[in-house]
């Protein structure tokens, strides 16, 4: 299974008509999201990141078009020095078109606990705000999803926030309806493809499962689901309830891929049981250690090897025996989940008997040789001064081996691998598109632009059901 995270948003700046600076979202999606794309083959080619390099074009034209058509959107800055304390936000949010306040709109701040609802005047505040880099998620049932990224530094801020009627693609255009018992058909394959497949899955569940709708194109085999209101995750193994903004997902049942993305607001769940409380710390710490967030915390500091984590640069080399009968025979299909090979007809009956078995027994070959670099990478060499202090470059221009030694892989994991028996939690990870060999990392654990980041392993194979907030730290602090 491989995996892309979701990107933080991008902006640009412009004036309306009042001279009041407006940033215009134009990239709403995540910071640390996973966009999931589940291949059923050993090895991405070069065909599979060309493949990979057009689903980044294509989702960034997804997320983008929408908020090209609504121009009103808003976030007017008014610098109020003092206005409160100082690692805060306050502001209101209102009407566009109407300029009427909302009341109950959903303000967070994503990948954290930080949360809040706005009042009957439209009102919200949100204190004691760490230090770091995130993304302010205002949402409402009808309304397009803003999404406004700021730094710690820049706090205290007042949003007058202005949200524009949600323009429905469904409405403008011919589109596939929505099946009517959507949940019964598609709900195990969005709660695996969403939550997971861990033991920490089995424990969640979505309480308001009946605000998510499917609709399926048979003729392109595409399946999309879509909730007009915060999912409601109830994480029983972390101690965790997520409200989550789901911005998309879609999964191709034909190239059997699986791309997902939104806002989570984590809340914990109070419990005066101490043998609750016991449950939940260990089962945060068992998910945070090894998890994409500790290797990027661990790799900021300096601190790979104390942490458990072994790094090294991995070559591929094709197996050249493989393509070349591949291409004498032309063979239709290859999966490996059942193990099963076609190959044409004709091609088969054109050789005898051993000869189609030798050809049966390369094509059950991997795609490609893997060759593993005999020194350990350290973070000196992987890492390069930001241009400024609160971020770090992590630059590699190759593909890396990311080994987590401190722990065994999940026997849900291994049951994935068809007869694999890695030892430890071993991720691939590459960038997509070969012109950008850099990530901006940072203390807590985020990194930009994660949609160039291909995850293939263990930390791809975790979902939903393994998240931990941002500001989230085990007993033991990683500095």
């Amino acid at each position: 299974m491989y995996s892309i995270p979701m990107p933080q948003t991008m902006h640009t700046n412009s004036i309306d008509c009042s001279g009041m600076p407006v940033l215009q979202p134009q990239f709403p999606v995540p910071n640390n999201q996973f966009l999931v794309y589940h291949y059923f083959s050993a090895t991405p080619c070069n065909s599979c990141r060309s493949h990979l390099s057009l689903n980044k074009k294509i989702l960034t034209l997804f997320f983008t078009i929408p908020y090209r058509w609504v121009t009103a959107i808003a976030l007017l800055i008014v610098a109020q020095a003092g206005f409160a304390q100082n690692a805060s936000i306050t502001g209101t949010v209102t009407d566009a078109a109407s300029k009427k306040r909302i009341p109950g709109a959903n303000v967070f701040i994503s990948n954290t606990s930080k949360g809040t609802v706005s009042d009957a005047d439209g009102a919200f505040e949100l204190h004691n705000i760490p230090p770091g880099k995130y993304e302010l998620i205002i949402s409402e049932t009808g309304y397009q999803t803003i999404v406004y990224p700021f730094s710690s530094e820049k706090l205290p801020l007042r949003l007058n926030v202005q949200m524009e009627i949600k323009i429905k693609q469904w409405e403008t255009v011919n589109v596939t309806p929505f099946e009517k018992n959507g949940w019964e058909k598609w709900g195990r394959l969005f709660t695996e493809s969403f939550l997971g497949q861990s033991a920490n899955a089995a424990e969640c569940q979505i309480r308001n499962k009946e605000v998510i709708r499917f609709r399926y194109n048979k003729q392109t085999g595409l399946l999309e689901a879509v909730a007009d209101t915060l999912l409601l995750i109830e994480n029983k193994a972390l101690g965790y309830l997520i409200r989550y903004q789901l911005e998309a997902f879609e999964c191709n049942t034909r190239q059997r891929t699986v791309i997902y993305g939104g806002y989570p607001l984590f809340e914990a769940m109070n419990t005066d049981r101490k043998g609750k409380q016991k449950r939940y710390a260990s089962a945060r710490r068992k998910a945070f250690y090894g998890s994409t967030i500790h290797f990027i915390r661990a790799l900021y500091y300096n601190q790979l090897t104390p942490q458990g984590f072994e790094v090294r640069k991995l070559r591929k080399f094709p197996n050249e025996e493989k393509m070349r009968l591949k291409k004498l025979l032309g063979v239709r299909r290859m999966t490996n989940i059942s193990g099963t090979i076609r190959i044409d007809a004709a091609a088969e009956y054109a050789y005898p008997p051993d000869s189609t078995e030798y050809y049966r027994t390369i094509m059950k070959q991997p795609d490609f040789y893997e060759e593993i670099g005999a020194h350990l990478l350290t973070a000196d060499s992987l890492l390069n001064p930001g241009l400024t202090a609160d971020y770090k470059l992590f630059t590699f221009p190759y593909e890396l081996l990311v080994i987590y030694k401190n722990e065994q892989p999940a026997p849900e994991f291994l049951r994935t691998q068809w007869g694999q028996r890695d030892p430890h939690q071993t991720t691939r990870m590459f960038f997509i598109t070969e012109e950008n060999h850099q990530l901006h990392i940072y203390p807590n654990g985020s990194y930009f632009d994660p949609l160039e980041l291909f995850l293939n392993g263990y930390m791809g194979w975790e979902k939903m059901a393994e998240m931990l907030p941002l500001e989230y730290e085990p007993v033991e602090q990683i500095e």
